[in-house]
């Protein structure tokens, strides 16, 4: 790695300069000589009492915000725990309107793919804790890296372009945010065990500090380590998975200071799915990945493997006024390679690694500033730098000794994002949220092989307006409207032809909708429309005598529709949850749906809680998709037809309390017993398609969702 990728470790002290200068910046003039725990604005959940622990009765599995202006929805902590606990985060919110979430794989270890409002997960923005994770050279983002299940507070999504302080460079389609659990505060050490079929099995481990040091920096902590492995369902397709989790919470002059820390190693093997012949004849776990090791689809061959840590200092403080300033400087890193093989033309067996080394380091900045009572500002900025190197080494199969390299390059890209939003509130019932922000985008392009260099830089200005009008204290409409632009990603340099006239993709979101809250009842109902504008396509052209790969602005493509959620408690133990979408997706160059779009959805669900017990039952329609199948050598082109499918999980758990929860000592305060069905009707059918043998079209292969699974675990606190 090039040094000049290490300014990250130059700037580690950075949080520290400035969680100083805002706390001297935001002290009171007079500010008391001892602290003590009383400020439940400060550490949140730290300063939680018993109370808070105790109450019973249904939890809703989502809500919403009535006073948004965007839509807005939250997956709460009763679905985070209704999920099972070795699939991702994004299946805790596949029950929701115009989400289509599937995975490949290990049913949700290896990652999943999801499609918001048609939009897939290069076009929504990612966030954990409000840092942007989206990959800042080609905006991918993979779902298994973040967080287990067992530290995810809640997961919050914003279907549309957000607004003008959203931050990150894929809100397209939408915003998809984890919020990781806080510390508690009272002590505890919790273990958890967990099994399933295929040999899949978990070992959790989650200590928390409880408050301490009340009399000087009042504290919490908690520390979480989980390893979970899976041989697969599909035939080769072993996978495990190593992560450790820190989070800390202190008061530290007139603010909250929050330290945190992730760490995720994984390897898997992959799930290349199989021909209809192949599936037919070998049955459903069929597996193109073999056990050959002459052939270049040998498992041995094709998997991957790739470690991530995360980090960031936050400090949240007052200032005059209701007001409130916070910071979070992040830092990121990641190594790994997907592995495969290459069989030249009358040469010997080779094996192939694709490496990624990335160095991020990245500020957030936010504000609050109240003008009165009817005017709050909120100017922020983000501030990001990404440097990666890409490389793909051949290797002797035999031996394992590099033989050459494919390509070897540097990226590097800065985005700086400064914005200013403000929240006006004219009368009690209406309120208008206009905001501007303001992207610069520079990235350097570096062939290593030829020490040649490439330059882009793009910058754009973006405003956004949301509206909400309250008709009654609960019964609110609301309005959207927010422009957003996508650079183009680093392959605009390295795919067959580089063209210098491509142009950031931009679009146009427009969202008009209801909330509505009465305490039993709430939901929400949205239409919206989006217009793409310089959509991005790559395609295969005549140049001369060749035939290369090259990307160019397509001209513009369509996603609207609408979608309704409901939740209602039905009784002080029982809530159920219902939504539906319709979407309608269109890209002018095909005059052909969105790949992977679903046209329909639907959901009902149940959530119980009462006295030890608790159980969750939700069911899923997702109508027909399509995908595009391409041969790269005849140009032959289809779309494949996914079917429609239902699902459903189940998920029942008891609890036996053992002790209260503020009471210390080493003695057990609970264990409770889970247990989780996943696919309740073992509906197995096609989730993805690809070209198949010799890229054939007429012959691909298939991809099946995982068949009905059941999964045991057991949860003590000590």
């Amino acid at each position: 790695m090039n040094r000049r990728f290490s300014p990250a470790r130059a700037l580690v002290l950075l949080p520290l300069l400035i969680s100083t200068v805002m706390a001297h910046a935001a002290a009171p003039a007079s500010a008391p000589s001892s602290q003590t725990a009383s400020s439940t604005y400060q550490l949140g959940t730290v300063e939680s009492t018993a109370a808070s622990n105790s109450q019973t009765g249904a939890k809703p599995a989502q809500s919403v915000n009535v006073s948004a202006t965007q839509s807005e929805e939250t997956a709460t902590r009763t679905q985070v725990k209704a999920t099972q606990p070795t699939s991702d985060f994004l299946h805790v919110i596949q029950n929701m309107p115009n989400v289509y979430v599937f995975g490949n794989g290990a049913n949700g270890m290896t990652g999943s793919q999801i499609y918001l409002n048609g939009f897939s997960e290069k076009r929504l923005n990612f966030t954990l804790d409000g840092i942007p994770l989206n990959d800042s050279d080609s905006y991918s983002f993979y779902s298994n890296e973040w967080a287990p299940n067992n530290g995810i507070s809640h997961v919050s999504v914003h279907p549309g372009a957000g607004s003008a302080s959203t931050v990150g460079l894929s809100a397209f389609g939408g915003s998809v945010g984890i919020g990781t659990d806080e510390p508690g505060p009272y002590f505890y050490i919790q273990p958890t065990i967990g099994g399933g079929q295929y040999d899949t099995y978990e070992r959790d481990l989650k200590i928390n500090s409880g408050l301490f040091a009340t009399g000087s920096i009042p504290t919490s902590l908690y520390a979480l380590t989980n390893y979970s492995y899976s041989d697969g369902y599909f035939y080769n397709t072993y996978t495990s998975k190593s992560q450790q989790m820190f989070k800390s919470k202190s008061l530290v002059g007139p603010g909250a200071l929050t330290l945190f820390f992730s760490k995720n190693n994984q390897f898997q093997n992959y799930y290349g799915g199989c021909t209809a012949g192949d599936i037919a004849a070998l049955g459903n776990r069929c597996n193109r990945y073999n056990n050959d090791p002459s052939s270049t689809d040998y498992s041995g061959y094709n998997y991957n493997y790739y470690k991530n840590w995360i980090t960031y200092v936050g400090y949240k403080a007052p200032l005059p006024g209701s007001g409130e300033i916070s910071n979070k400087y992040y830092y990121y890193y990641g190594n790994g390679y997907g592995a495969g093989a290459y069989h030249p033309y009358g040469g010997s067996l080779q094996t192939q690694k694709g490496w990624n080394r990335t160095h991020r380091y990245g500020d957030v900045l936010r504000s609050k500033i109240p003008l009165g009572s009817a005017l709050l500002l909120k100017p922020g900025v983000w501030f990001q730098f990404n440097g990666t190197v890409h490389y793909e080494a051949r290797y002797n199969a035999t031996t394992q000794a590099e033989l050459y390299r494919v390509y070897d390059e540097t990226v590097r890209t800065r985005t700086l994002e400064p914005y200013f939003s403000v929240e006006w509130m004219p009368t009690r019932s209406l309120k208008v949220t206009p905001g501007v922000k303001y992207l610069d985008v520079q990235r350097k392009y570096t062939d290593n092989s030829a020490n040649a260099s490439q330059n882009v830089t793009f910058t754009g200005l973006l405003p956004s307006l949301g509206v909400n009008y309250a008709l009654t204290p609960h019964w609110h409409l609301y309005g959207n409207y927010t422009r957003n632009m996508r650079p183009p990603g680093y392959n605009q340099f390295y795919t067959g032809q580089f063209n210098q006239d491509l142009v950031p993709e931009k679009t146009n979101s427009y969202q008009l909708g209801t909330y509505f809250n009465t305490g039993a009842w709430s939901g929400r109902v949205t239409a919206f429309d989006t217009q793409y504008q310089n959509y991005i396509l790559e395609v295969r052209q005549q140049m001369g005598s060749q035939t290369v790969n090259y990307l160019f602005n397509a001209g513009s493509a369509t996603y609207r529709g609408a979608s309704a959620t409901l939740t209602y408690k039905i009784t002080p133990a029982l809530s159920m949850f219902a939504n539906a979408g319709v979407l309608h997706t269109n890209i002018e160059y095909y005059d052909e749906p969105q790949p992977y779009a679903a046209n329909q959805t639907q959901a009902l669900g149940f959530n119980w809680d009462e006295g030890p017990w608790s159980a969750s039952l939700s069911a899923k329609h997702v109508g027909t998709r399509y995908v595009i199948i391409r041969d790269i050598y005849s140009h032959d082109v289809s779309y494949y037809k996914l079917p429609s499918r239902v699902t459903a999980d189940v998920s029942v758990s008891y609890k036996v309390a053992l002790a209260p929860s503020s009471k210390g000592g080493a003695a057990a305060k609970d264990i409770e017993i889970g247990l989780h069905v996943s696919n309740l009707f073992d509906q197995q059918v096609p989730t993805d398609a690809a070209e198949g043998p010799h890229y054939s079209v007429s012959n691909p292969y298939l991809y099946l969702s995982y068949p009905v699974t059941t999964y045991l675990t057991i949860t003590g606190r000590f």
